[in-house]
């Protein structure tokens, strides 16, 4: 199953608004084409130094500056916060998910972090056969968006 954007296989997939947008449309069903109406909003930096001010989009926070080639997308691959709408979507439709943390070493002086994501069709699990798919990454969000889209391809 490759991206409909890149044409880059969901395995390889990175973390990318690319990646967001695929979500968006294929598991969430949004029409990522054009941006919501745009919300006047400001931010401050955490230290409270610096602040900021502008018209945008509620959805995916896009400004009038982005243009229109910019998905219309929450950051689903980046934000763990936007990621747990994708676990959401997972299991209202039935799906089990279980997100496992593993080490590994490259042969270098550190380790890595990568998570596997494991679905099971809740109906299959009670018939005592499982549907089981696999999914990579370093992150959580990341590796929800790869089973997501294995999920619903």
């Amino acid at each position: 199953m490759n991206c409909p954007t890149c044409n880059v296989h969901i395995d390889e997939h990175p973390v990318s608004r690319c990646l967001d947008a695929w979500i968006a449309t294929d598991v969430m069903g949004l029409d990522t084409s054009k941006h919501l109406e745009e919300v006047w909003e400001e931010g401050y930096t955490e230290d409270g130094q610096d602040g900021w001010s502008d018209f945008v989009c509620p959805r995916c926070k896009a400004t009038t500056r982005h243009g229109p080639n910019e998905p219309c997308a929450k950051y689903y691959s980046a934000s763990i916060a936007a990621a747990w709408e994708v676990w959401d979507k997972l299991t209202d439709n039935g799906w089990i998910v279980s997100v496992c943390l593993g080490n590994g070493s490259d042969g270098r002086k550190y380790a890595s972090v990568q998570m596997s994501v494991d679905l099971f069709l809740k109906a299959d699990l009670m018939a005592r056969s499982a549907t089981q798919m696999d999914a990579r990454a370093l992150t959580v969000p990341h590796v929800l968006c790869r089973a997501a889209i294995k999920a619903h391809v």
